[in-house]
């Protein structure tokens, strides 16, 4: 075979399973569901590893929306240190099957920050909401 040939098929080799370790490491990490600040565990098809938290600051705007921030963690850095999000919710047409129950009074957010904006995964509302 030709040695050209042979790095192709090495390349391509290992381009495919990084693509599989990639692929496969992400549902992992979305399947380890974190708990919220009073205990209870966020829904694995929701919530990866810190991806969702309490809000912070919910504002009813005049149009319907829901102006809503969290502070998450920073991807790709110390746990420790947070970033506010803000984002508008249209629960009208958000996907109702991501609209769970939230397991205390408080309203819940589930972003994914590794998009160039925030986007919404899940939102907990309190019951009667």
């Amino acid at each position: 075979m030709e040695p050209f040939l042979k790095n192709l098929i090495t390349v391509l080799w290992i381009l495919f399973c990084f693509g599989v370790g990639y692929f496969l490491g992400g549902a992992i990490a979305r399947a380890i569901a974190h708990e919220a600040h009073t205990g209870w565990k966020y829904d694995a098809d929701c919530c990866g590893d810190n991806d969702c938290n309490v809000a912070k600051n919910v504002i009813q705007l005049e149009n319907g929306m829901l102006r809503i921030t969290v502070s998450l963690p920073l991807p790709y850095t110390n746990p420790k240190e947070y970033k506010d999000y803000t984002v508008d919710i249209d629960l009208t047409k958000f996907d109702p099957k991501k609209i769970r129950s939230s397991k205390d009074e408080n309203i819940h957010l589930c972003l994914d920050v590794m998009s160039k904006l925030p986007r919404p995964l899940c939102i907990y509302l309190p019951a009667g909401s």
